[in-house]
C-alpha cells in the first residue's frame, strides 16, 4: 500500500473515531456545532484526497475528490475560528483576535468556493497534474493566505492561553489545541511551498496526528468538557473523605482525607471497596452493582479505621454519571461528625441536667442569650402560662406578644422580659417583682444575668406561682389580727350589753315613778334611745367577732338582693344608678335573712360612698358557681376557701377604687378612707360571712372602680 494511502486511511479512521466520540459525549452547547464541523471538514478533505489520489487518471473521480478536498479545506478554517473564539471566551483568555467577525472569513471562502466549483478561471486556482504536484494560480494563493492567516490567528489565541492563563488545566488544553492546529497547517504549507516535489500531500497525515492527540486529550485530560479544574485538583483539598467507586465496587479514586483515615494500602485503584466498609461499620452498606443509586439524605454511621480509631461520619452517596446518562459508579463522601456529636452529647447532658433541676424545683425557667433568643425553657413554664401543646417562639419578644393577653399587671408599664421592669439600673443585678395575670394568679418573677466560661452571655427568668402561698399567708395574718380583735370586741360587747341592760332597766323603773314629770320623761326617752343604739353597736361587734347567733332558713339571695337594692336606691343621690344582673332561678341557701340583708346593704352603701359626687353606676350580679374576676385588677384580697358549689353575689362600682395598701384593711373595724365615724359596717359584714362559711373577695383598680364578691355554699338539703 502506498504511503499516502496509509496516511490518508489512518486520518479517516481517527477522524471518524474522534467525531463519533465527540458527538456521543456531545460537547457543551457553546462549542456546538463548530467543533463537530471542524472535524467533519477535516474528514471531508481526507476522503476527497483519498479519491483524487486513488484514481488519478479518471478525470471525473479526480474532480470529485478535488472538489471534496478543497471544500473541506475552505470549511476547516471558519469552523476552527468559531470554535477557538468560543472556547477562549468560556475559558477566560479571549483577546482582540477573538473579536474578529467570522462572517468576513466565511464570505471570502464562500466566494472562492463558488469560483472553484464553477471554475471559470480554472488556471487562476490550480492545475492538476497526476502523480506530481499541482501548479497553483494567484487566486489559490489568495485563498491559502486568508486561511493560513486565520489559522495562525487561532494558534496565537490558544498560545496566549497556554502561556498566560493561571489555571493549569486550561493551559494544558490550550497546548493540545495549538498542536492540533499547527501540525496539519505546517504539513500543508510544506507541501505547497516546498521546492522539492513531495510524492503525496502530507496534510491528511497531519490530520491523523492531530486526531490522535485530541483523542488522548479528550479521554485523559477532559478536553472540550469545560472543566476548569481537574477532579483531583478539586477534591484533593476537600476536608471530607471522598472515595469514588465503580459500579462493580472497585476503587477509582480516593482523596488524601480518605487515605488518612483508611490508609493508602486499602485505597489502591482497582482494588475492591468492600474491605473499606463491611468490616468497619455495622450500619453502612454500599449499593449493589445492579441497583440504581437511591436518593437518600446523609446518615450518621460509626466507622473503625484500620488503626482502631472510631469516628462518626455523615455518609452521603451520589451517582457518578457518564455523559451518556448512565451511572458509572458511586461517589462516597464521609463528613467527620465526631466532634459535633460529642458536642451535641455534652449539650444534651447539660440540658438534661438543667431540665431535671427545672422540673424538680417547680419553677418556670427561661434562659435567653444577650440578643433575646430563647436558649432554654422548661415544661413548668409552659404549664404555668398554659402553653402545653404550642411550640414556644424562638425570641422573647415573640413570646411576650403571645402572652400579652394573659398579663394583667406589671410593676411598671414595660415589657415582661425586660430587666428594668423589675428593678432600676442597668439590670445587671438580680431583680424581682410580682406579675399579676388576668385570671387572678400572682407570679413572682426573678431575673439575674448568666455568664459562663464557654462564652455564653444571657439572662435567666424564674417564674413562681405564689397565688396560694400569698393568699394563705395573707389569710393567716388577717385571721391572727382579727382573732385578737374579735376576742376583744366580743368581750367588750358582752360587758357593754350587761351595762346597757342595767341602764335600760333602771330607766324603765324611773319612768314609772315620774309619770307626771314630762321634762324628766323626755330625758329618759333620749337615754333609752341612746342605750338602744349602743346595743346595736354591740351586736355589730359581736357579728364582727363571728359570735352572733342567728336562725338559718331557706333564703332566695336573688330576691333578697333585689329587695335590698330597690330599698337602698331610694336613699342614694340621684347621680347614683343601680343595675341588676340577677340569675332568674337561683337555688335556696340556708342563711340568716336579716344578716344577709345587712351584708348586702353595707356593700351597697360602701359602693355609693366610693362614687362620692361623681355620677356612676352600681351593678349587682348574682349567679351559680364562682364570680368572674375583675380584668387587670391592680389590687385584690381574698378571704375563706371557695366552696365547690355555691351562690355568689357581686357588687361593682365605677368609683375611685382602692389602692394596694388600703385594700387589706377594708374589713378592719372603724377603718375608712372617708370621714370619721364610719367603717364598722364592712367589719360586721365580714363576721357575718364567716359565720355562714362564705368566701369573699375584693378587687380594685384606682380610678376605675372596685368589685366586692361573696359566695355562700349550697347546703346538701337546700330546697329549690
Amino acid at each position: 500500500m502506498p504511503d499516502w494511502q496509509i496516511a490518508t486511511a489512518l486520518s479517516i479512521i481517527l477522524l471518524l473515531g474522534l467525531g463519533t466520540h465527540i458527538s456521543y459525549r456531545r460537547p457543551p452547547s457553546p462549542l456546538w456545532p463548530s467543533l463537530p464541523l471542524a472535524f467533519g471538514a477535516a474528514l471531508l478533505f481526507s476522503v476527497g484526497d483519498l479519491i483524487a489520489n486513488q484514481w488519478p487518471v479518471d478525470s471525473t473521480a479526480r474532480e470529485i475528490g478535488m472538489f471534496l478536498a478543497y471544500t473541506g479545506l475552505l470549511c476547516i478554517t471558519p469552523a476552527w475560528w468559531v470554535f477557538s473564539c468560543r472556547f477562549s471566551q468560556i475559558s477566560g483568555y479571549s483577546s482582540i483576535c477573538s473579536r474578529f467577525d467570522v462572517r468576513w472569513l466565511i464570505g471570502i471562502n464562500a466566494i472562492l468556493w463558488v469560483g472553484l466549483i464553477t471554475n471559470p478561471l480554472h488556471g487562476a486556482f490550480f492545475e492538476s497534474h497526476p502523480e506530481t504536484r499541482s501548479s497553483y494560480g494567484p487566486l489559490w494563493y489568495i485563498t491559502a493566505t486568508v486561511n493560513y492567516l486565520a489559522l495562525i490567528g487561532t494558534v496565537i489565541l490558544h498560545s496566549r492561553g497556554a502561556l498566560l492563563e493561571k489555571d493549569p488545566t486550561v493551559r494544558s488544553h490550550c497546548r493540545f489545541l495549538v498542536g492540533a492546529i499547527l501540525i496539519p497547517l505546517i504539513l500543508n504549507m510544506t507541501y505547497v511551498m516546498s521546492p522539492v516535489v513531495l510524492s503525496y500531500d502530507p496534510t491528511a497525515l497531519g490530520f491523523a496526528l492531530s486526531s490522535a492527540m485530541l483523542l488522548y486529550a479528550v479521554r485523559r485530560r477532559d478536553l472540550f468538557s469545560l472543566e476548569q479544574v481537574s477532579l483531583p485538583s478539586l477534591l484533593n483539598t476537600d476536608q471530607d473523605a471522598i472515595v469514588i467507586i465503580s459500579r462493580y465496587r472497585r476503587i477509582l479514586y480516593a482523596n488524601p482525607a480518605a487515605q488518612k483515615f483508611f490508609g493508602s494500602d486499602f485505597l489502591q485503584p482497582g482494588s475492591s471497596a468492600d474491605p473499606l466498609f463491611e468490616p468497619r461499620s455495622t450500619t453502612f452498606r454500599l449499593p449493589e452493582p445492579s441497583q440504581a443509586l437511591p436518593n437518600a439524605e446523609p446518615s450518621d454511621h460509626l466507622l473503625t479505621s484500620p488503626q482502631g480509631e472510631e469516628k462518626w461520619f455523615a455518609i452521603e452517596t451520589s451517582g457518578v454519571i457518564e455523559s451518556s446518562g448512565k451511572q458509572a459508579g458511586v461517589c462516597v463522601r464521609l463528613r467527620d461528625q465526631t466532634a459535633l456529636r460529642n458536642a451535641h452529647h455534652e449539650a444534651a447532658r447539660r440540658l438534661g441536667l438543667l431540665e431535671a433541676i427545672g422540673q424538680s424545683s417547680g419553677h418556670g425557667l427561661l434562659v435567653e442569650d444577650e440578643s433575646g433568643h430563647i436558649f432554654y425553657a422548661n415544661e413548668a413554664l409552659r404549664t404555668m402560662w398554659d402553653l402545653p401543646d404550642r411550640p414556644l417562639p424562638t425570641h422573647t419578644l415573640e413570646l411576650e406578644q403571645l402572652l400579652q393577653g394573659r398579663i394583667g399587671n406589671l410593676p411598671t408599664p414595660h415589657r415582661l422580659f425586660d430587666a428594668e421592669t423589675f428593678g432600676s439600673g442597668p439590670g445587671a443585678e438580680a431583680l424581682g417583682a410580682d406579675c399579676t395575670l388576668t385570671d387572678g394568679r400572682i407570679l413572682e418573677v426573678q431575673t439575674f444575668p448568666v455568664s459562663t466560661a464557654h462564652g455564653f452571655e444571657g439572662r435567666t427568668w424564674r417564674f413562681t406561682d405564689v397565688t396560694r402561698i400569698r393568699a394563705e399567708t395573707q389569710l393567716m395574718i388577717q385571721n391572727q389580727k382579727l382573732e385578737g380583735l374579735g376576742i376583744l370586741a366580743d368581750g367588750i360587747a358582752h360587758e357593754f350589753n350587761n351595762l346597757l341592760a342595767t341602764i335600760v332597766g333602771n330607766a324603765e323603773l324611773i319612768r314609772e315613778t315620774l309619770e307626771d314629770d314630762i321634762e324628766s320623761s323626755n330625758s329618759l326617752e333620749e337615754l333609752e334611745e341612746a342605750a338602744l343604739q349602743a346595743s346595736e353597736r354591740t351586736r355589730q361587734l359581736i357579728a364582727y367577732a363571728g359570735k352572733a347567733s342567728f336562725e338559718r332558713e331557706p333564703v332566695n339571695l336573688g330576691q333578697l338582693v333585689r329587695e335590698v337594692g330597690e330599698l337602698s336606691a331610694v336613699s342614694f343621690p340621684s347621680h347614683v344608678g343601680i343595675e341588676f344582673c340577677l340569675h332568674p332561678a337561683l337555688p335556696l341557701v340556708k342563711a340568716g335573712a336579716p344578716e344577709m340583708r345587712h351584708v348586702i346593704m353595707n356593700l351597697l352603701m360602701n359602693a355609693a360612698d366610693a362614687l362620692g359626687e361623681k355620677p356612676g353606676t352600681i351593678t349587682i350580679t348574682s349567679g351559680i358557681g364562682h364570680p368572674e374576676r375583675m380584668p387587670n385588677a391592680e389590687a385584690s384580697v381574698e378571704y375563706g376557701k371557695p366552696s365547690e358549689d355555691g351562690i355568689y353575689v357581686q357588687v361593682s362600682d365605677d368609683g375611685c377604687g382602692i389602692d394596694a395598701l388600703a385594700i387589706n384593711r377594708v374589713f378592719d373595724p372603724f377603718f375608712t378612707t372617708k370621714f370619721a365615724g364610719r367603717g364598722l359596717g364592712l367589719a360586721a359584714s365580714r363576721g357575718i360571712l364567716e359565720s355562714h362559711s362564705a368566701s369573699f373577695r375584693v378587687e380594685s383598680i384606682l380610678g376605675i372602680g372596685s368589685r366586692f364578691s361573696f359566695v355562700v355554699p349550697l347546703e346538701a338539703d337546700s330546697g329549690q
